[in-house]
């Protein structure tokens, strides 16, 4: 009989560093083994797949780009209401915070009891040339937390055979393609 010992042909258990793709109905995420929540790092083959989501999103017109991310940022079609969306997401977007009259005072705390937590509420989305510029700039790891997570809840109930993580950046990019090929054949057919 036989024993197997861990050795050099085990396969190694993830640790702490370690990165994989978290994915499910509830959230899609990359996301560090780190207690600390620390920087998304992805591997070759999920950066090329967040890359291409990315090429094939920034490919779409104005109206489609600023349209689609609006949606997805929005969350409005979920039967669980609008997605809690970070601010840190909004901002990395370009949305800029629609402040009330009067701005609360420095020194209230938004964990007080009886505080407003989702102060502000409103938000103005950017313009589709800063959109793009955002999108464009940004690393496959920001890209993935603050664009694909959010294309995730809004997709995954309707298309859930396009599962998660890798297969779903893939059908993600097709999709973005169809659309962009799409608008582009109706703008065509406009002109003739």
């Amino acid at each position: 009989m036989r024993v197997h010992k861990p050795g050099a042909n085990a396969k190694p258990r993830p640790s702490a560093g370690d990165v994989v793709a978290l994915g499910n109905a509830a959230q899609h995420r990359l996301e560090r083994l780190t207690p600390e929540g620390g920087e998304v790092k992805i591997n070759g083959q999920s950066r090329s797949f967040v890359k291409q989501v990315q090429v094939d999103l920034v490919a779409l017109g104005d109206v489609d780009l600023c349209n689609i991310v609006q949606q997805w940022i929005e969350g409005s079609h979920s039967s669980e209401g609008a997605f809690d969306v970070p601010e840190e997401t909004r901002l990395a977007l370009g949305y800029i915070p629609a402040l009330p009259d009067a701005r609360p005072p420095a020194h209230r705390h938004a964990d007080a009891p009886g505080e407003d937590r989702d102060w502000p509420a409103q938000w103005h989305a950017p313009t589709p040339q800063q959109l793009r510029a955002l999108l464009t700039a940004m690393d496959a790891s920001a890209f993935a937390r603050h664009v694909i997570t959010f294309a995730y809840q809004w997709l995954h109930p309707t298309h859930p055979e396009w599962y998660d993580g890798m297969t779903f950046n893939a059908h993600l990019a097709n999709y973005l393609r169809r659309m962009r090929d799409e608008t582009a054949s109706c703008g065509q057919r406009a002109m003739q």
